[in-house]
């Protein structure tokens, strides 16, 4: 059985045997990016722009760079509909 969910937003990966793995990777490069996902959003409520905050979290490539920005949290939005009524 293998469950994968999208790390970027707040989700983990379950692996075969059961073990989380939260380690969204850039789809070119292969870096490690899941685990930056909560802290660029910090950087961007504290008045960072995009790419100074990119540039503090050490995304250096423009291959993991628009991992970041053009990630869409469709859960959250999502979360904001209720669900029909039967």
């Amino acid at each position: 059985m293998w469950a994968k969910r999208n790390v970027l937003s707040g989700l983990t990966s379950i692996g075969e045997y059961g073990e989380e793995n939260d380690q969204e990777r850039c789809f070119t490069c292969g870096k490690v990016i899941g685990n930056k996902w909560e802290a660029y959003l910090g950087l961007l409520q504290a008045e960072y722009t995009e790419g100074d905050a990119l540039d503090a979290l050490g995304l250096k490539r423009y291959c993991c760079r628009r991992m970041l920005l053009g990630h869409v949290d469709l859960i959250e939005k999502l979360l904001n509909y209720a669900p029909l009524e039967k």
